[in-house]
């Protein structure tokens, strides 16, 4: 069910649909200048940023079903990890 969500909005942003102003939303900082931003689909979240190494591409880190309201240090290191990870060249 949650993919399947992620996938609809991610094809109808890639065949140019127009979303609401706040599909995505900054959330924190991977490195004091590059944001990462959530999709925010009640009741998920999908966490990702835009990448340095492959044009015109978003890399999702994680998506977790939110029960919470406020973001969790536990997401930012794993994005943030999963950022580092990206950026030299480490797949998982």
């Amino acid at each position: 069910m949650i993919e399947g969500q992620l996938i609809q909005l991610f094809s109808d942003w890639i065949d140019g649909a127009r979303l609401h102003g706040n599909w995505a939303e900054p959330e924190a900082s991977l490195d004091g200048h590059t944001k990462f931003f959530a999709i925010k689909r009640i009741p998920i979240r999908a966490y990702f940023w835009y990448s340095r190494k492959q044009k015109d591409t978003i890399v999702i880190s994680h998506y977790v079903k939110k029960t919470w309201l406020k973001l969790r240090e536990a997401d930012i290191t794993r994005v943030r990890q999963n950022w580092r990870n990206e950026l030299e060249g480490e797949t998982r």
